[in-house]
């Protein structure tokens, strides 16, 4: 259930990465990775991305990691985690955080 469902009927699992030498501006490094997650959604836009493999800029975490199963997910986590003590960026019941995961919005 935690898995985005487009895994169960990917065609295939693609990473991409990217390095940059000492004194590079991070900025636009970063912005090189969006346009590309950008440009392989465009080819595939009901797929998602693996937890554990993602981008820390992914426009959309609950989508692409979890997909349809996010709202069930949450009701799970509000049974066994009533008062949000585990929160992790990008993950369930973290859209109701700050960006910084320090206060509850």
């Amino acid at each position: 259930m935690g898995l985005n469902p487009a895994w169960r009927s990917a065609l295939l699992h693609t990473i991409f990465s990217t390095s940059w030498a000492e004194g590079d501006a991070i900025d636009s490094i970063m912005g090189k990775v969006n346009q590309n997650m950008i440009t392989l959604r465009s080819l595939a836009p009901h797929s998602g991305a693996y937890f554990n493999e993602a981008s820390l800029v992914e426009p959309h975490p609950l989508q692409a990691f979890f997909g349809d199963h996010h709202v069930r997910l949450q009701q799970i986590k509000a049974i066994y985690d009533p008062i949000d003590m585990f929160v992790v960026r990008g993950g369930i019941g973290s859209n109701e955080w700050d960006a910084e995961l320090v206060c509850k919005l």
